[in-house]
């Protein structure tokens, strides 16, 4: 035998202990009690594919009720109930018993969840972005970003940051080519996200950069939610919530942050995000732009006070006074050429009108830090609090850690053992050490005369071994 083929024991050893970090670290969770009793929550949403009800499941019940279905991750939903255990689908919850305390094969269904929604991710098999594309990871090489508000996922090249990147052809590893594709074949390819953090051009340099790489925005929301946020509507195109646009149908896209802003470095254009320091304010308290004011004058316009005390630092007293006035707003108005397009998008009239303005689909990129820049008057605040996550990032459920993950199969099966009546387990590790005193002595006389020991020599003892058990 080539001595390069063999393998030690030692090897397996090694092997079998990477394979149970990687199951460790891939999943690391229980699956074992569905969220369906949690209430409406912000978690992590798969559909199957395999159920004829578009409806989703949570962690647990993907893993346990339908870990043999084809599934496609939906990532996290907010205020979303269970599907699983509902009347909404026919096969029955393998996690919930149901309040009646029947068993959970013989169970009641719960009432349909009349709280979730469902957007066109859950139709058709799972489609995504304005594009109404499908998931095909096998294909896609583009990103896709998740809008804040509507949870839906849009590619770069939909939002306008990049032209779209060509997928693969299915046949090769290697991107087709842009310029010698074939676009009659499949005029409209399967597009699907990509899960890396990482930007395009990082893992592939035939990609060239989005206009406003992921680095560079903290968050974004669909030009089809901005419209539905009155809130929104006041920062659109502000210097923390850019937007892109291009000035024709036929123009080059770029970013607009109360004017053009290509060729700005990104360390200005995320110098001051969401910043209520360089605006004026007319007779009714609402700030336009124009040139920055320093913070004495800023504060005087939002208290109404001429001079400043120095009680705390300059900068902490003008942050907590703004953001607690309940008088005056210090929003932004978009200006006239983002106002024209936003008034355009809502009269829906189509981002792409012919005509003069500005053109776009309408959404807005949030720079960091973009959270604590809102203005707190009594008509902001109340439209804050309809759409709490503005103000606070949202938690979302993560199921339990399982204790056993990590473990080697001797803790496991030491584990396991423990949980036997005591006189089994006695029984158990006699059997055990007999076992591998026999072993042992089989294997002696291998490491005498230095032969290798084989998979044939290894199902030899224990056939042996099951002979002895049958006599």
């Amino acid at each position: 035998m080539d001595p390069s083929q063999t393998v030690s024991l030692l090897d397996n050893v090694n092997e079998q202990d990477l394979l149970l970090r990687a199951a460790a670290s891939s999943i690391p969770h229980q699956f074992d009690k569905c969220t369906y009793n949690l209430g409406y929550l912000r978690q992590q949403v798969s559909l199957c594919l395999d159920c004829a009800e578009p409806r989703g499941l949570c962690g647990a019940c993907a893993v346990s009720c339908h870990g043999e279905h084809v599934q496609i991750e939906l990532f996290p939903k907010r205020n979303f109930r269970c599907d699983c255990p509902t009347r909404a689908m026919r096969r029955p919850c393998q996690l919930s018993a149901g309040p009646n305390g029947k068993s959970k094969e013989g169970q009641e269904k719960e009432e349909i969840n009349e709280f979730n929604s469902y957007n066109h991710n859950y139709q058709d098999g799972g489609r995504f972005c304005r594009c109404h594309s499908h998931y095909d990871a096998t294909h896609e090489r583009e990103t896709m970003v998740q809008c804040l508000a509507c949870e839906d996922w849009f590619h770069e090249s939909c939002l306008n940051l990049r032209e779209r990147i060509q997928p693969f052809d299915g046949t090769t590893t290697a991107p087709v080519d842009a310029k010698n594709a074939d676009t009659t074949v499949n005029p409209e390819p399967e597009k699907v996200w990509d899960y890396a953090d990482s930007d395009d051009e990082d893992d592939d340099p035939s990609i060239p950069p989005a206009l406003i790489p992921a680095s560079d925005y903290d968050a974004f929301v669909c030009g089809e939610c901005l419209i539905q946020s009155p809130m929104l509507l006041k920062w659109a195109g502000s210097t923390g919530a850019r937007m892109v646009v291009r000035d024709d149908t036929q123009g080059e896209w770029y970013v607009y942050a109360g004017g053009k802003v290509t060729g700005e470095s990104e360390a200005e254009t995320k110098e001051e995000p969401m910043n209520t320091d360089s605006m004026q304010y007319n007779e009714g308290g609402r700030a336009v732009v124009g040139e920055k004011r320093t913070r004495d004058e800023m504060e005087a316009v939002v208290t109404g006070s001429t001079s400043r005390t120095t009680e705390e630092p300059p900068a902490k007293k003008a942050r907590t006074e703004a953001s607690t006035s309940t008088t005056v707003c210090i929003a932004p108005t978009p200006d006239a050429p983002i106002q024209a397009l936003l008034d355009r998008i809502k009269a829906a009239k189509g981002p792409y009108m012919e005509g003069p303005g500005l053109h776009g689909a309408g959404d807005i990129f949030f720079t960091p830090e973009w959270r604590g820049k809102w203005c707190r008057c009594k008509d902001c605040s109340f439209q804050l609090a309809s759409r709490p996550y503005l103000e606070e990032e949202e938690e979302t459920y993560e199921l339990p850690d399982d204790p056993d993950a990590g473990l080697s199969l001797e803790d496991l099966g030491m584990k396991a053992l423990s949980k036997f009546p005591r006189d089994q387990a006695i029984d158990g590790i006699r059997a055990f050490q007999a076992m591998s005193a026999d072993f042992s002595a089989y294997l002696a006389p291998f490491a005498q005369e230095g032969k290798v020991v084989t998979k044939e020599d290894v199902n030899a003892f224990f056939a042996a071994r099951r002979q002895e058990g049958k006599r």
